[in-house]
């Protein structure tokens, strides 16, 4: 997996505005993370954790909670396009104040998703967050929560009616069908500066990583001559995930959102009911803020279902299947729940199969030659040992 890029920040700050922001959308394709900084481990989506910001960290032993109260959120992208998104509504309303908001002091090395939405592909270069409008002298909307319970009002420089605008060094590149996640890695203790007379300000000091946490992944399965297979089953693995779905009726599967970048054994599994298997298997690179088409073609396959006679059951059996060539294509030593040896990949055309086993004590052994294996059907032999 080919390391993250961080992205430095700069930040400043921005008058708040009113407008309407619509959360009606398709698929997700862009997300915004929030992680402790100053932890020890990586980030989420592998995503190493930022060396230290620098600057003095304030003691926050005496403050129980940071509260930020979440209005609206915008990405701006190149040429000052704007797109408004709604802050993730599973963040809760912990002060009950009707809004969602977020306590800075539980960040975690855990991810807490900021918002997730729908955007139009393209390079966003800033990303603003606004709190609600403070009426009044009172602390509404950002606010500190001491131990002793009192509520301090935490100051944003340039006044309280403002949002918070992160200018993206570089850009972050979106695309429709890929989820992009930027991970913002947030150092409290260094954001809150203590100004005298118990009074805070929060200047935040974060690191960014726009990173392409998964890419979409989508391709066809069919049989040889091109018709569609149903119902196969598709397993995507790579070192840290595994995705599974099936084929729908004409052979197409997708995974909408896979870790990315990252290598991924493919694996395409159809069982017939008659037992046959088709297997193809292929391992290829998956980049990030990508679309991948991995296709998936079985070849004919059939099988053989080998019975052993007399009911009494031999030990120490050896079943081996050879071609026309009489080189050897498969073998097994194991029987199945039915005390039957399948083998359900064997390409048509023409087999001979021997059995080897002991049979009280005695060497027993039996064969059949001219064994006819079609596409999609299993042979089914029954094998006396002498």
């Amino acid at each position: 997996m080919k390391p993250t890029v961080l992205i430095p920040i700069a930040l400043a700050l921005f008058l708040s505005g009113c407008g309407f922001w619509s959360t009606d959308a398709p698929r997700p394709n862009f997300q915004v993370l929030l992680v402790a900084a100053n932890l020890s481990g990586s980030l989420a989506q592998g995503i190493p954790t930022p060396d230290p910001l620098g600057g003095p960290k304030t003691d926050l032993s005496q403050i129980a909670r940071v509260i930020v109260n979440l209005e609206r959120i915008e990405l701006v992208g190149e040429g000052g396009r704007v797109v408004g998104l709604a802050p993730n509504p599973e963040l809760g309303d912990s002060d009950g104040d009707g809004r969602p908001d977020i306590d800075l002091m539980t960040l975690s090395g855990q991810p807490t998703p900021l918002v997730k939405g729908t955007v139009p592909a393209g390079v966003y270069t800033q990303f603003r967050l606004f709190s609600p409008l403070e009426q009044g002298a009172e602390a509404q909307s950002v606010y500190l929560v001491m131990n002793n319970g009192s509520k301090v009002p935490l100051r944003i420089p340039s006044g309280q009616q403002t949002g918070l605008k992160l200018v993206i060094q570089g850009g972050v590149r979106v695309q429709v069908e890929a989820t992009t996640t930027l991970t913002l890695a947030f150092d409290l203790g260094r954001s809150l500066v203590q100004t005298g007379n118990g009074r805070y300000m929060l200047k935040p000091v974060v690191r960014a990583s726009g990173d392409v946490s998964s890419a979409m992944v989508k391709g066809k399965v069919t049989f040889k001559g091109g018709r569609a297979v149903q119902d196969a089953g598709v397993e995507a693995k790579s070192a840290d995930n595994t995705y599974l779905t099936m084929t729908n009726a004409d052979g197409l599967y997708s995974f909408p959102a896979v870790a990315a970048p990252a290598t991924y054994a493919f694996t395409f599994r159809l069982q017939t009911p008659e037992n046959v298997v088709y297997l193809s298997k292929k391992t290829l690179d998956v980049p990030a803020n990508t679309v991948t088409t991995v296709d998936a073609e079985f070849e004919p396959t059939g099988g053989i279902t080998v019975s052993l006679k007399p009911a009494t059951p031999p030990s120490d059996v050896t079943v081996e299947i050879k071609d026309a060539s009489q080189a050897t294509v498969a073998s097994s030593q194991e029987a199945d729940a039915q005390g039957q040896y399948v083998f359900s990949t064997l390409p048509p055309g023409l087999y001979s199969v021997r059995v080897g086993a002991t049979l009280g004590g005695t060497p027993v052994s039996g064969q059949a030659t001219g064994v006819v294996v079609e596409d999609y059907r299993m042979t089914r032999l029954e094998i006396e040992l002498r």
